[in-house]
């Protein structure tokens, strides 16, 4: 009987995730590089098997990467490097290794990236790729980031999407998670704001992002859109109004993490004293 193959990767060209497509950031939570890893052909025991693997970006030819891969145990290097580096702006930043699997069972080959980009932006990712090898079949799951971050100016904040969210270090997080899988920021109660100084007719409403902590800590208030008209005032009253509210944190996985979420603050005009 022929081994079965349960080969799980459809056409490369067609059905890369979006993890390994090079990418031009639509808003500033898009990653702007794409990092991944693939199997060639379905590994079989005791066989050489190539895995190709992806860094490459929107980047300009200043910018260095650097990508590392972690094989697992029982999984042997054929041949190729597991260090790669180039430029990931460039060409050559596809590249393929050789593997063999050695024993039976259930698999995990781990990559992480690192770009340092000319302006002093670095660019970080972790990707795993889970796969299974016996006798007769073999499983490869498509590679997918557990982890998309940016340092700019000493601070660090996760891709997360639509915006920039900050972080205090590392942590395995992907957006996409928190999105299916987790549960987003929430405010203890509706949000009022009064402010004395501001024109048109009040109360009206003001939708706004804020970015919250683990700790449930407003630590960033955005315009969720372009700036209307006569709203400074009202932004500056509800901001104030959103960093001293304290969140419900976004969950993953049973922990607190760090999440942007979408606010309505009502915008009220002072008391009149005489009432």
């Amino acid at each position: 009987m022929k081994a079965r193959q349960v080969w799980l990767m459809c056409a490369l060209v067609l059905c890369l995730p979006a993890s390994l497509r090079a990418t031009v950031p639509g808003s500033e939570g898009d990653p702007p590089f794409a990092f991944g890893a693939w199997f060639i052909a379905p590994p079989q025991l005791h066989k050489p098997a190539k895995v190709g693997r992806t860094m490459k970006g929107a980047y300009d030819t200043t910018a260095s990467g650097e990508a590392r891969i972690q094989l697992p145990e029982g999984v042997a290097l054929v041949s190729g490097d597991t260090l790669y580096r180039c430029h990931p702006g460039g060409c050559d930043a596809r590249w393929r290794i050789v593997v063999r699997v050695d024993r039976e069972g259930t698999f995990e080959l781990h990559g992480s990236l690192r770009i340092v980009g000319g302006d002093g932006v670095v660019d970080e990712a972790e990707f795993v790729m889970p796969f299974e090898v016996h006798a007769d079949s073999a499983i490869a799951g498509q590679s997918r980031l557990i982890r998309a971050e940016t340092v700019r100016a000493g601070q660090r904040y996760r891709y997360g999407s639509r915006y920039l969210v900050p972080v205090d270090g590392p942590e395995a997080v992907w957006q996409g998670d928190i999105e299916r899988l987790g549960q987003k920021p929430r405010a203890p109660q509706d949000i009022e704001a009064v402010c004395a100084t501001c024109s048109g007719d009040l109360p009206r409403n003001l939708t706004l992002v804020a970015l919250v902590a683990s700790d449930g800590q407003v630590v960033g208030v955005r315009r969720r859109g372009p700036a209307e008209r006569g709203d400074a005032h009202a932004f500056e009253a509800a901001k104030d109004a959103l960093t001293r509210t304290r969140f419900t944190p976004a969950r993953l996985h049973g922990k607190a993490v760090a999440d942007w979420v979408t606010v309505q603050v009502r915008i009220l005009p002072p008391s009149d004293p005489t009432d």
